[in-house]
């Protein structure tokens, strides 16, 4: 019988580094990085960090492994070690290699910029920004081709800052730092302050609406208390100048940072006062306010001292709608006030079964005030049949 060898390689997995592994599962293209593919992916851990080899939480020692295994001529059989004991409870923490920022201190989302305070503008000369705070916008990454360097990239960046008390300002900066792009962006804010009037230091004089590019934005003025319901990027802004109570609806291009933030700023800037609307229209300018039972509360008179006697026979005239541009008016639908009841068939027949009882609380409350309002006694003798 002939016999013969043959050589057989079993599969073996080839000896990797950790850095080799873990770009397996971390790793980006270029194109993908530009995309914004990079953004989600995790970070490497290092599993080794605050481990020592041979060294574990029962503290037992292995002869000729972790420790010696003669001692003289005596052979040392294996043992706990109280040393390693108290080291494995005594454990140092690990230092967080990212501090962890408080809820009220982070921005729109995780760690990024975007929402967050980077500080008061830099001091020019002697005069110091008091009171001042500057928000981030937006924060990106844009590049440009050049004919010697090729494609090059750098951070662009839109701050916006401000005193809290009417006066604010906005910029954009880039450089290929972000911290230099954000120093940039943030003194260039503080050189283009503009001041806006506030009615009652809360809120705006008057609806109106602004279109930038293909950005439309709606403001109403809304009462004391109401709070800022609006985009993100204008409610940043809003507490930046110190507004306190509006309400922003935006239209188009949401995403276009850049044409939200100049529209904002372009209507507050061409908004007028009650003390130029009476001047303008030679009139008393009065409030209804529900709260004092719709009573005329005079809020601005004409500096000439009198106002026109001939009534107003405009019929564009309304407050309301008097600052909305090319005669376009926002549409404001009526609300169903049984819209909740129609929703189910079930919530339309209860609704039809309460309805026929629907003011006999507040008559029996009349009756009880006018005492016409029998008495326990009477209502059980009417109960009573009739013989």
């Amino acid at each position: 019988e002939r016999k013969c060898m043959v050589k057989v390689k079993t599969p073996t997995w080839p000896a990797m580094t950790a850095d080799e592994l873990w770009e397996g599962v971390t790793s980006v293209s270029n194109p993908g990085r530009k995309r914004g593919r990079g953004r989600s992916i995790k970070k490497k851990v290092n599993l080794n960090r605050s481990q020592v080899i041979g060294k574990g939480k029962s503290g037992l020692v292995f002869p000729g492994l972790d420790g010696p295994a003669l001692v003289g001529i005596k052979t040392v059989s294996i043992h706990k070690s109280e040393t390693r004991e108290e080291a494995a409870v005594e454990q140092p923490q690990l230092r967080r290699k990212f501090p962890k920022i408080p809820a009220l201190q982070r921005g729109y989302s995780g760690r990024k910029y975007p929402g967050t305070s980077i500080g008061p503008p830099d001091p020019i000369n002697d005069y110091v920004f008091e009171g001042f705070d500057t928000r981030v916008l937006d924060y990106k990454m844009v590049s440009h081709m050049t004919g010697n360097l090729g494609r090059k990239q750098s951070i662009s960046t839109i701050v916006v800052t401000g005193n809290g008390k009417g006066l604010a300002g906005y910029a954009v900066a880039s450089a290929p730092g972000g911290k230099t792009a954000l120093r940039k962006a943030k003194n260039r804010a503080a050189q283009r302050l503009q001041y806006f009037e506030r009615y009652n230091d809360h809120t705006v004089f008057h609806d109106f609406a602004v279109k930038e590019h293909k950005t439309s934005i709606f403001v109403k003025r809304m009462p004391k208390g109401h709070g800022l319901e609006c985009h993100r990027i204008h409610k940043t802004i809003c507490q930046i100048i110190g507004i306190e109570d509006i309400f922003i609806k935006t239209e188009g291009r949401t995403k276009n940072i850049l044409k939200m933030t100049q529209a904002l700023f372009k209507g507050l800037a061409e908004q007028e006062t009650h003390q130029q609307l009476a001047d303008r229209m030679k009139l008393n300018v009065v409030e209804y306010r529900t709260e004092f039972e719709n009573l005329p509360i005079p809020v601005a008179r004409p500096n000439q001292g009198f106002s026109r006697p001939d009534p107003v026979k405009e019929e564009e005239f309304d407050f309301d709608n008097m600052y909305y541009k090319d005669g376009k008016i926002p549409l404001k639908k009526e609300e169903d006030p049984l819209a909740y009841f129609k929703a189910l068939p079930s919530s339309w027949k209860y609704y039809l079964k309460m309805h026929k009882n629907r003011n006999q609380a507040l008559a029996k409350n009349l009756r009880i005030l006018y005492d016409l309002e029998p008495s326990q006694e009477e209502i059980r003798f009417r109960q009573k049949p009739l013989k």
